[in-house]
Protein backbone atom coordinates (compact mmCIF):
# COMPACT_ATOMS: atom_id res chain seq x y z
CA UNK A 1 0.00 0.00 0.00
CA UNK A 2 1.34 3.45 -0.91
CA UNK A 3 -0.46 6.24 0.90
CA UNK A 4 -0.24 9.81 -0.53
CA UNK A 5 -1.11 12.94 1.57
CA UNK A 6 -3.40 15.21 -0.78
CA UNK A 7 -4.09 19.13 -0.72
CA UNK A 8 -7.68 19.67 0.04
CA UNK A 9 -8.74 20.87 -3.30
CA UNK A 10 -7.66 17.73 -4.65
CA UNK A 11 -9.87 16.34 -1.81
CA UNK A 12 -12.62 18.36 -3.11
CA UNK A 13 -12.15 17.38 -7.07
CA UNK A 14 -11.59 13.94 -6.04
CA UNK A 15 -15.52 14.02 -3.55
CA UNK A 16 -17.16 15.57 -6.33
CA UNK A 17 -15.99 13.06 -9.44
CA UNK A 18 -16.84 10.24 -6.89
CA UNK A 19 -20.27 11.83 -6.28
CA UNK A 20 -21.49 12.85 -9.74
CA UNK A 21 -20.04 9.19 -11.38
CA UNK A 22 -23.36 8.03 -12.26
CA UNK A 23 -24.78 11.52 -12.03
CA UNK A 24 -26.23 13.20 -15.21
CA UNK A 25 -25.21 17.06 -14.47
CA UNK A 26 -23.43 19.69 -15.88
CA UNK A 27 -23.90 22.39 -13.16
CA UNK A 28 -23.39 21.06 -9.52
CA UNK A 29 -21.61 22.16 -6.60
CA UNK A 30 -20.84 19.09 -4.54
CA UNK A 31 -19.67 19.85 -0.61
CA UNK A 32 -18.03 17.17 1.35
CA UNK A 33 -17.59 18.09 5.15
CA UNK A 34 -15.61 15.75 7.27
CA UNK A 35 -14.29 16.05 10.95
CA UNK A 36 -11.73 19.19 10.42
CA UNK A 37 -12.28 20.77 6.77
CA UNK A 38 -15.05 21.33 4.36
CA UNK A 39 -14.32 20.49 1.11
CA UNK A 40 -16.84 23.00 -2.48
CA UNK A 41 -16.55 21.85 -5.92
CA UNK A 42 -18.10 23.11 -8.90
CA UNK A 43 -18.65 21.27 -11.52
CA UNK A 44 -18.78 23.58 -14.31
CA UNK A 45 -16.27 25.94 -13.50
CA UNK A 46 -13.71 23.00 -12.35
CA UNK A 47 -12.80 25.23 -9.20
CA UNK A 48 -12.54 24.08 -5.73
CA UNK A 49 -12.01 25.37 -2.21
CA UNK A 50 -11.03 23.68 1.39
CA UNK A 51 -11.93 25.72 4.49
CA UNK A 52 -10.97 24.61 8.01
CA UNK A 53 -14.52 24.25 9.11
CA UNK A 54 -15.21 20.57 9.50
CA UNK A 55 -17.91 19.17 11.88
CA UNK A 56 -15.35 18.78 14.74
CA UNK A 57 -13.50 22.63 13.99
CA UNK A 58 -17.00 23.96 14.37
CA UNK A 59 -17.84 22.37 17.30
CA UNK A 60 -14.78 23.21 19.13
CA UNK A 61 -15.41 26.93 18.59
CA UNK A 62 -16.66 28.59 21.72
CA UNK A 63 -20.31 28.55 21.92
CA UNK A 64 -21.02 27.92 18.31
CA UNK A 65 -24.66 27.45 17.31
CA UNK A 66 -25.63 26.01 14.10
CA UNK A 67 -26.39 29.39 12.85
CA UNK A 68 -23.28 30.61 14.04
CA UNK A 69 -21.82 27.97 11.96
CA UNK A 70 -23.40 29.20 8.83
CA UNK A 71 -22.64 32.44 9.28
CA UNK A 72 -18.56 31.49 9.66
CA UNK A 73 -18.65 29.44 6.90
CA UNK A 74 -20.43 31.85 4.04
CA UNK A 75 -18.22 34.70 5.69
CA UNK A 76 -15.34 32.67 4.45
CA UNK A 77 -16.50 32.38 0.84
CA UNK A 78 -17.37 35.94 0.23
Amino acid sequence: WQIEVISGLVEAKLSALGAMSNIECQSAVVMDQGGGSLELFDIKTQQGISLPYGVLSLMAMPKTTPHQAMKIIRDALD
